[in-house]
């Protein structure tokens, strides 16, 4: 073998022994590009599913907000009810012993205990009637509680209406 021989074969003999180390190191590039290609499409596969029930999401969000409104404006009417009663009691010289929130949020019930001269009871549960939130009035019980005074106690149960009843009583009422 001549010494060009040699060189040539050596070439030969490091070129082929570099083949692997260069195809090793191709293939981990090829299969991290392949692995990061595989994750975007499954992104973009859950991105297309996320968009396709947007409809879905968006009529349940509306619901939920929906839901949120009437059981806040039921709180509110809550809230300016009692201060009814309390106006009501306080300008018929009556006593509101006890008030106990009762039923569910969207269709709230008070039970209202009152104390006082039996007329002045009678005009406040009529006063808790006419107030400016409709609600259902029922007296529970009326009992004497001191005859010397003529004082009385009466339980009442109020069931603030929600507004769709407010409607129907308002066009009952006409």
């Amino acid at each position: 073998m001549t010494a060009a021989q040699a060189v040539r074969f050596a070439a030969v003999v490091v070129v082929a022994a570099s083949y692997p180390l260069v195809l090793r190191t191709g293939e981990a590039r090829v299969a991290a590009a392949r692995a990061d290609e595989f994750a975007l499409s499954q992104r973009l596969r859950d991105a297309r599913i996320a968009l396709a029930s947007a409809p879905f999401l968006a009529r349940d969000r509306e619901r939920a907000r929906g839901r949120a409104r009437r059981a806040r404006g039921a709180h509110d009417d809550v809230a300016r009810f009692v201060a009814g009663i309390a106006r009501a009691a306080a300008a018929r010289h009556a006593a509101v012993t006890a008030i106990v929130a009762a039923g569910a949020p969207t269709a709230p019930s008070l039970d209202v205990t009152l104390e006082g001269r039996f007329a002045d009871v009678l005009t406040t549960i009529r006063a808790l009637s006419d107030g400016d939130v409709p609600g259902r009035v029922r007296v529970d019980a009326l009992s004497a509680s001191d005859t010397a005074r003529s004082s009385v106690t009466a339980s009442v149960r109020v069931t603030v209406e929600a507004p769709a009843g407010r409607e129907a009583a308002r066009a009952a009422s006409r």
